[in-house]
């Protein structure tokens, strides 16, 4: 785990005042974003992805037209049109499991 930027690297996070270990503010240590100059997805579907304004977004892919959209609609006429500029993607988490 690495701390987020409100952790600051402190035993205690100055935010919520827990030790950091078991902080919520902190993030994984894994960086799993890939960067498109690196390579795009194989599979159309959903990817979170850092879009050229900074945000994440959950967009959707298009293998055949090789672009993120968040509308989901990779008709000919609307697979330019919605495209969204995207700087990296990563493949979605597995959704939240209580038993783990």
């Amino acid at each position: 785990m690495r701390p987020c930027k409100k952790c600051a690297n402190e035993k205690t996070c100055r935010y919520c005042g827990i030790e950091t270990s078991g902080c919520p503010h902190y993030l994984p240590a894994e960086n799993n974003w890939i960067p498109v100059t690196k390579g795009l997805p194989e599979e159309s579907g959903k990817y979170l992805a850092t879009g050229c304004n900074g945000f994440i977004h959950l967009l959707g892919y298009s293998s055949k037209h090789k672009l993120f959209n968040s509308h989901d609609s990779f008709s000919s006429d609307d697979a330019h049109k919605n495209a969204i500029s995207v700087l990296a993607w990563m493949p979605l988490p597995e959704p939240y499991n209580p038993e783990d």
